[in-house]
């Protein structure tokens, strides 16, 4: 109770923060929690051999960056993808992936690649499965080429959160 006349103060109530890394190692700082009423972006410092971390979910098909505010529970799950680039064949390089061992599956990918580093001046090749195989062509034999990968869920929302850069030289 507060008294006629004065201003109160509160604190939202302390909530923990549960992390399932899925296989993976933290190589950082995982909150330990967060306070009710706070927005807290959650961190990207985990890392599993073989794998690339697409990002956080708190359950099937649901992506998540940041707690919300006004969130009353906190636990997420590591999303892996195993996921490589390579150059075989003069002017191709070929993307495989496989989301099928993921908490969070995308059924849609995308690949951005370009010859920027920053990834300026990019172009993207498009894969409508879980697991896949995406071949590239007509790409300049010699010459170097980052790779990038995105999922997504729902067939009306733009492609976002590119992850795992990848460098490739092309064969000639």
């Amino acid at each position: 109770m507060i008294p006629p006349g004065k201003t109160g103060r509160s604190i939202g109530k302390k909530i923990p923060i549960k992390f399932h890394l899925m296989g993976g190692k933290k190589v950082g700082k995982l909150p330990k929690s967060y306070r009710f009423g706070e927005e807290v972006k959650l961190p990207q410092c985990v890392k599993r051999k073989g794998y690339v971390f697409m990002g956080w979910s708190t359950s099937m098909y649901d992506s998540i960056e940041k707690i919300e505010i006004g969130k009353r529970k906190a636990e997420f799950y590591a999303t892996w993808y195993k996921y490589k680039v390579e150059s075989k064949k003069s002017g191709t390089a070929t993307v495989t992936f496989d989301s099928t061992e993921a908490v969070l599956p995308f059924w849609e990918h995308a690949v951005r690649y370009s010859t920027d580093k920053n990834m300026e001046n990019w172009d993207i090749a498009y894969c409508a499965k879980k697991k896949g195989k995406v071949t590239i062509w007509h790409l300049w034999p010699g010459r170097t080429y980052y790779f990038q990968i995105c999922g997504k869920i729902d067939g009306d929302l733009p492609y976002r959160n590119w992850r795992a850069k990848r460098k490739v030289s092309i064969c000639g």
